[in-house]
């Protein structure tokens, strides 16, 4: 196509003035690149003026422009926007990457490669707890619990964890465990038709934060609470046992 358009306009002049031109470019061509390096021009190359002499890219009726392209691949004579396209996408991939949020029934996806997903939104653990949407701001009880990994000095009193999300549903995972055997180191009561377990551990867990953590030093916790509607967690905190 360049080398078309470039005999075009030669043919537009008489052999001896085209030799001429032809020989200009030639030294155009050798001298440019020195003269940008050794003066510090910025002369365009060759390559680029014969571009920009070229005529538009939508003249050419052999090339497809983007809308051609899209509705082609459509097949349906739909002109979507690209970038919406894209963005659905993106979404698709976010979806994916989930890791069990919305899955159907019975996949095996795992949440944080810990939770497996047995309805859309209901999340079972190793030691059959459940994790299932709530309403309010959080909409899921795994956000709920995943405010537990920073402090929040706007609150009274705010438990942190330590560690990570699957490291923290190991957590929970572990002292239910233990509250089912008659441990010392579990304190159970049932309140307004919950279990409220308090599970102390020999090592720290976490620390306590909020407005009195930050008085006393933010504390560590060395127990978890957790509350509980049969198997299903309500809620899932660090305490100072």
């Amino acid at each position: 196509m360049k080398r078309q358009t470039a005999k075009s306009k030669l043919g537009q002049f008489s052999p001896k003035w085209a030799l001429v031109i032809v020989c200009l470019l030639i030294g155009y061509a050798i001298l440019q690149p020195a003269a940008n390096r050794q003066l510090g021009w910025q002369l365009p190359s060759l390559i680029s003026l014969l571009e920009q002499s070229a005529p538009p890219a939508g003249d050419d009726r052999g090339i497809a422009t983007d809308a051609e392209q899209i509705t082609k691949r459509n097949g349906d004579g739909d002109t979507t926007d690209a970038t919406a396209a894209d963005r659905s996408d993106s979404g698709d991939r976010q979806q994916d990457s989930g890791k069990g949020r919305g899955a159907e029934p019975g996949a095996a996806e795992l949440t944080y490669d810990y939770l497996k997903a047995i309805a859309p939104g209901d999340y079972l653990s190793p030691a059959g707890l459940r994790y299932t949407p709530m309403g309010g701001e959080e909409k899921h009880r795994l956000d709920h619990i995943m405010r537990h990994l920073v402090d929040d000095s706007s609150r009274p009193v705010h438990g942190v964890f330590d560690g990570d999300m699957p490291q923290v549903l190991r957590w929970i995972d572990d002292a239910y465990q233990r509250a089912q055997t008659n441990s010392k180191d579990v304190v159970k009561k049932h309140e307004d038709g919950r279990d409220v377990i308090d599970v102390r551990f020999s090592k720290p867990i976490g620390y306590v934060g909020g407005q009195k953590g930050k008085r006393e030093g933010f504390p560590a916790a060395r127990g978890i609470r957790l509350v509980l509607e049969g198997k299903r967690v309500i809620s899932a905190f660090p305490t100072s046992l």
